[in-house]
């Protein structure tokens, strides 16, 4: 009987212990509140891409939700200025884009796209869509702005003022000048001091000779 008893007591406290973890178990989190696709908070890898070539570039923005994202998410290309424009997308991301850091709660999210060479210059906007894991939907919304350039800077003839009209030499001064673009200067500027006068000096050939025992050249 002393068996039995302690049986019973061993199913006694199985059955308290079960009943306690029902009910300190955590509940899931409801899904309440629609994913958010922050707007502005892409980050393009080259915002200036020139026209005529096929051009890869990379996006990467920022979405929250109160509890997961994203089964859907797609960035695409727009002529349209704005957040949930009218009409379609000019072209779209390569496949969805993926999280490339953060959560399913507040990560950042990369897509990559492929610049055709006939895009028109001209200034495009990037947006994105997503839906959380419930079906909840974003805005298609603005995340950056791409521009295509077309048109060649100008170095405007006759526009730099020196600090000083001689120095000697050794000796030191400083130029400002002028410089026009479409859509924005400089990737690369450099000042530089000739003897020759007018645009575009002449240029010069330098010859060398290499010599190897075997043959040369793959790369030179």
């Amino acid at each position: 009987m002393v068996i039995q008893r302690s049986r019973i007591r061993i199913g006694f406290l199985s059955a308290a212990l079960l009943v306690l973890g029902l009910v300190n178990a955590p509940s899931a989190m409801a899904d309440t509140q629609l994913p958010v696709m922050v707007a502005n908070s892409g980050e393009v890898s080259k915002q200036y891409v020139p026209a005529g070539d096929t051009t890869s570039i990379t996006l990467t923005y920022q979405v929250t939700d109160d509890v997961a994202c994203c089964n859907y998410n797609q960035a695409s290309l727009w002529s349209v200025d704005g957040r949930n424009p009218s009409g379609t997308a000019l072209l779209n991301a390569s496949g969805y884009s993926t999280r490339v850091s953060g959560d399913g709660r507040d990560g950042r999210y990369r897509a990559n796209f492929t610049i055709p060479s006939n895009l028109a210059a001209g200034t495009y906007y990037l947006k994105a869509q997503a839906t959380d894991l419930t079906g909840k939907y974003t805005h298609v919304e603005q995340l950056a702005i791409l521009y295509v350039d077309a048109a060649l800077p100008v170095v405007v003839p006759n526009s730099g003022t020196t600090s000083m009209a001689t120095v000697q030499a050794p000796g030191t001064f400083t130029v400002t000048y002028r410089i026009t673009d479409d859509y924005g200067c400089c990737g690369y500027n450099q000042a530089s001091l000739w003897s020759v006068s007018g645009r575009n000096p002449a240029t010069f050939t330098v010859t060398y000779r290499i010599t190897d025992d075997y043959g040369c050249c793959g790369y030179n």
